[in-house]
């Protein structure tokens, strides 16, 4: 597949197609990292990474005890 560079201010750049995309699961302002091997363009998808604050923001005492069934035993 080749694809045309294009100028976007001081850098270049390009377009992923979108059948591209959508066989390496790109999405829409998804991270990736960039890199030159051996005179080739590597651009490969970065794992999502989680900051704990983020993780915990919505868990609140009330959200936490209806997350639960706080039933007693059996019956």
């Amino acid at each position: 597949m080749r694809i045309k560079l294009s100028k976007w201010g001081n850098s270049l750049g390009f377009r992923v197609p979108r059948a591209l995309a959508r066989q390496l699961k790109f999405g829409a302002g998804q991270t990736v990292e960039a890199n030159a091997e051996r005179g080739r363009l590597v651009v490969a998808s970065v794992a999502p990474s989680y900051r704990l604050a983020e993780l915990t923001a919505d868990m609140t005492p009330r959200a936490m005890h209806e997350a639960f069934d706080w039933e007693a035993g059996d019956g």
